[in-house]
């Protein structure tokens, strides 16, 4: 069971053979997840979330999960946070032993947390009911992800069993996902400077701007997805051949008596084997066949390397490779 299946549920069904069945909530879902707010550069989008902090803070001192993507940029949030006099907990896998305790504290009224998206998975932030009444837990992406399954994990800190809650992701056209896709150079190029200037006066907002992100995240998705198919046929064709191998190796050990499989595949093979033998054989004959399957292992990598050269023809490396 997983609450992130269902945006991958064609993934699941052409590559596993696994259909994805959503159950419904238990309790209605009242998270209110807001359109991603874009931002020409990363100083931009920090100082738009460090100032939303502040006014939280002096204000309804709602709960507040900073999500980031990596311990490096959570280490800068804090530090950033610091030089602002605003307390605040991490959470990065770093220090496991306190996860528990910050997770607890998470959901506490005017607690701030900075995650990174492995921290503190599976584990419920509970909310006080001071924090309810002020709003929920408010959850900030500090960026979008490579894939929306880690963009929805995220959004699924908040609201959960009907608590109220929010979720928004923060994004400069100078982040990771969209930096490899030169989306801002394109951007450049259809808006001169000071119409530039103009359009980022303020964050960017709406649905339509989302085709920004949208776009290089089903790329990428795409690209993984063909990926994971792709590594999945060279496995079901080796496992075959895996599977015949390791049944005759299990018919070697599981053997009583080794003379009729000796004589089998030697025909000048005469006389009875003795009980020591019979160990000494299997132990041998066992060896032989680990040692050719890692041989024969290594060259079918040889062989798959020079079939992906077929890639560029119009036959498919797995025919090739078959």
């Amino acid at each position: 069971m997983t609450g992130t299946a269902k945006s991958e549920a064609e993934e699941f069904r052409q590559v596993y053979g696994m259909e994805v069945i959503t159950i419904p909530p238990y309790r209605k879902l009242i998270r209110k997840d807001r359109n991603d707010l874009i931002f020409w550069d990363k100083e931009g989008k920090y100082k738009s979330i460090i100032k939303l902090i502040k006014k939280n803070s002096q204000t309804k001192k709602r709960p507040i999960l900073i999500g980031s993507p990596s311990v490096e940029i959570s280490e800068y949030l804090s530090s950033l946070l610091k030089k602002e006099g605003i307390f605040h907990y991490k959470l990065n896998a770093v220090n496991h032993q306190q996860e528990a305790e910050i997770v607890a504290q998470a959901g506490q009224l005017g607690a701030i947390t900075i995650s990174t998206n492995m921290a503190g998975r599976g584990t419920d932030i509970v909310l006080s009911e001071e924090s309810r009444k002020a709003g929920g837990l408010l959850v900030i992406g500090v960026e979008r992800n490579t894939a929306r399954r880690i963009d929805n994990q995220l959004r699924g800190r908040s609201g959960r069993q009907g608590d109220p809650g929010e979720s928004r992701f923060y994004v400069s056209l100078e982040d990771e996902l969209i930096k490899n896709f030169g989306v801002k150079e394109q951007v450049g190029k259809i808006f001169s400077q000071k119409q530039l200037k103009e359009l980022f006066r303020r964050p960017l907002s709406g649905k339509i701007f989302n085709y920004l992100i949208s776009e290089p995240q089903e790329t990428l998705r795409n690209v993984q997805a063909s990926n994971r198919q792709y590594h999945l046929n060279y496995d079901l064709l080796i496992n075959r051949q895996r599977q015949f191998i390791y049944n005759y190796r299990n018919k070697l050990l599981s053997a009583s008596d080794l003379t009729k499989i000796i004589k089998k595949k030697d025909k000048k093979a005469k006389g009875e084997i003795v009980p020591i033998e019979q160990e000494y054989l299997k132990a041998r004959l066992v060896k032989e066949i680990d040692n050719f399957w890692s041989e024969y292992l290594e060259s079918l990598n040889r062989i798959r390397t020079l079939a992906n050269v077929k890639s560029y023809l119009p036959q498919e490396p797995q025919e090739a490779f078959f």
